[in-house]
């Protein structure tokens, strides 16, 4: 009976794999940069990205557009 368990820690199903927040900020995050965290996400184990745009009076608006292509 340990072994069923022990194999869940070590590849947990998709529905039980941890969720996270990642934040854009005033349009500052080319799309690479997206494509690589959500990738090293992944590697890390994470299942799920809850991806929020927020945007900050005092910083510098970047040229990628929430919603754009890139």
């Amino acid at each position: 009976m340990g072994l069923p368990l022990a194999a869940g820690f070590r590849e947990p199903p998709d529905e039980t794999r941890p969720w996270c927040h990642r934040y854009r900020i005033s349009d500052n995050v080319p799309t690479s940069g997206i494509t690589g965290d959500l990738e090293a996400m992944r590697r890390a184990g994470i299942g799920a990205a809850l991806i929020g745009h927020i945007y900050l009076r005092d910083a510098t608006a970047g040229t990628v557009r929430v919603f754009s292509d890139g």
